[in-house]
Formats: C-alpha cells, structure tokens, sequence
C-alpha cells in the first residue's frame, strides 16, 4: 500500500541552517525543486456507512430470515439475513462498519 506525505513536512526537513556547508546548500536546493516538482497524490477518503434495518419489511423476507437494510450513506437498501456480513455497499461502495444495526 502507498504512504503519503505532507510536501510542506517533507520540505520543513530540509531547512538551511547554519552548520550546513555551502555545497549541501546548493544540494538541499535541487532536492527541494525535486520535491515540489513530484505530483500531489490523488488521495480519495473512503466513505463509510453503515447498514440501518428498515422499519417496514417484507413478509416473504422475513419468513425466509432475511432482512431491509438501508445504507446510512446513500440511503439505497439491501435484503440479507441478519447474521450475514455485508462489508460494502453496492450502490455508493461506503465501507459498513460499527453501528447499533451491525450486520
């Protein structure tokens, strides 16, 4: 998996101070162009949700031990048995995670 670090962190690091040697100096100065020139990572925030049993259910679900749920993200619903594990929604892709309704 790819890390991901703060340009301005990174370029903190390597500020001139007086007991650096003028050709470090020189170095540190292409070093920080080398830095500012890689491309800023195109980081996406997972979404998370989780699964909320519907108040209304469908007789035939039930009778076969299957249940409503809703996505707290999207709002878009699933029918699986209660003791199934769902992880991702198939509507937005919101990771289920914790929450009263667990599945």
């Amino acid at each position: 998996m790819a890390e991901y670090i703060d340009r301005d962190a990174a370029l903190a690091l390597l500020k001139d101070d007086r007991e650096v040697c003028a050709d470090s100096k020189e170095e540190l100065k292409y070093i920080r162009e080398d830095i500012r020139s890689i491309p800023a990572a195109d980081v996406v925030e997972r979404k998370v949700g989780k699964w909320i049993l519907s108040e209304i259910q469908r007789q035939e679900d039930v009778e076969n031990d299957n249940y409503q749920y809703h996505c707290s993200n999207c709002g878009k619903g699933d029918v699986h048995a209660k003791g199934m594990t769902v992880p991702y929604c198939w509507h937005c892709g919101a990771q289920m995670i914790g929450g009263e309704d667990d599945v």
